[in-house]
Parts: C-alpha cells; structure tokens; sequence
C-alpha cells in the first residue's frame, strides 16, 4: 500500500501541519509513504504527477478563518480535474488543525475537503478536526529538550563522580513524557483511529474530534501570553517603538 501525506501548510519549515504530518506517518508503520508540500502554487504540478499509483490521500493542513489556505485552494482546483482525467479513485483522508482549542471548531473546513472529494470523484474516508494549534507543536519540540537536559545532567554527575542517575532526574523526565502524552492524548487517539481506516481504507465514517487536553481558561491564557512573546521576538514590538515615518 502506498499513501500521500500533503502538508497543506505555507509554512515550509516547523508548523504544527508538519508535526501531524510527522505523526501520521510514523503510527502508518511500514506503510510505504510519500511526503509531500503544497506550500505555494508553484508544489502543485509535482504533487498531481506523484498520485498515479497512491491507494490513499491525507492532507495535514491548518484552519485558515474557517476555511482552506489559498495554495491548497488552487491545488484543489487542479487536482479535481486531473483526478477525474485519469479516473481516480483513492479514498481522501483529512487532518485539519486550528488555533482554537476545540476541535470542532474545524467541521466546516472538513465539511469544505469532503465536498471537494466528491466532486472529484473520490472516496471521502473521513477527516480529524485537531484543536490546540502551535500549542502541540510547543510541547513536542520541549519534550526532546527536555529528555537533552536529562542526559546532559547524567554526563555532568558522570564528570563529577557522582551517581549518574537519581531518583529527582528518573521523576521529573518521566513527568514531563507524561504530561506531554496526556496534553495530546485526545489528537492521538483520534490519529490512531484514522490511521487504522487509512490502512483498511475504511470509507464513510463520521469525522472524528481532538482537543488539548487542559481547561480552555487557562489555554486561553496560555496562548495569549505565548503569541505576545511570539510577536515581540519577531521584531513587531520593536519595529512600532523605533518607527520613523519617512521624510517626503
């Protein structure tokens, strides 16, 4: 079996579409895989030439005001109409992310992928509507930061002729592993489940929903105080305190 996994992302580098991606693809096992980019316009030719001999579509992509990012709009387009000149029929499978931390916040953008699926002529196998956003791909990134903090601390205890492993070290990794797991529970169990449709190409089941598994009052803070920092280290804060409008 053969499986297309689109990151419908204009993000080319990190991008929490490339984190589902990245999963998707390691719970599909030895499940031959092709990756694939729709990040511009310019994607789109050599994604349709690769879909001759796929048994199976997924697209990881975020949730653009309720709707699809333009790329994957026109590469939409496109794919419609080749997928019809050639006569195929691979079933479409859907992982959609937004910034919100229900996930089913993404229906009507599922909704739009099923429509599209339709009319081109393809099985819809299902979609999953994944809330949290950056959030999950914040936590993913900390954990390897984390477990590199751990080993670095046992080399230094090694230099020091201590005991390389303590009891506080082996508590606190395993700590964060498990509150990494249980704050993204929710979105693997439901890619879990899509992926298990993906290798039985199961078609026409209902959408499935995830969210990040703490209370929304404090996701919402959370969130506010990580888009601020965000915005502040892109320069936006310091780029309106210095600006200077030009002399004309």
């Amino acid at each position: 079996m053969k499986v297309m996994i689109i990151n419908g992302s204009p993000k080319k580098k990190l991008g929490t579409s490339k984190y589902i991606q990245k999963t998707i693809k390691f719970m599909l096992g030895n499940t031959q895989t092709i990756e694939c980019g729709i990040h511009t316009k310019k994607d789109i030719k050599e994604v349709l030439e690769k879909l001759d001999d796929i048994e199976a579509l997924v697209i990881a992509a975020p949730l653009y005001v309720d709707g699809i990012p333009s790329q994957m709009l026109e590469f939409m387009k496109e794919a419609e109409a080749y997928c019809k000149e050639h006569n195929y029929h691979f079933p479409v499978y859907v992982l959609s992310n937004c910034g919100f931390i229900e996930g089913h916040q993404n229906t009507i953008n599922l909704n739009q992928y099923e429509c599209w699926a339709k009319r081109a002529g393809l099985p819809w196998g299902g979609g999953v509507g994944i809330g949290g956003g950056v959030i999950l791909l914040v936590y993913a990134i900390m954990l390897p930061i984390q477990i590199g903090i751990a080993l670095l601390n046992i080399v230094i205890n090694v230099v020091n002729g201590m005991p390389p492993i303590n009891q506080g070290l082996i508590i606190g990794l395993l700590e964060n592993i498990g509150w990494f797991l249980f704050f993204s529970s929710s979105m693997f169990v439901c890619e879990g489940i899509l992926t298990y449709r993906i290798k039985k190409q199961i078609t026409g089941k209902p959408n499935l929903y995830a969210r990040f598994m703490i209370p929304a009052i404090i996701f919402l803070v959370a969130a506010d105080i990580f888009m601020l920092i965000l915005s502040i280290l892109k320069g936006g804060f310091f780029r309106n305190l210095f600006h200077k409008e030009p002399n004309l």
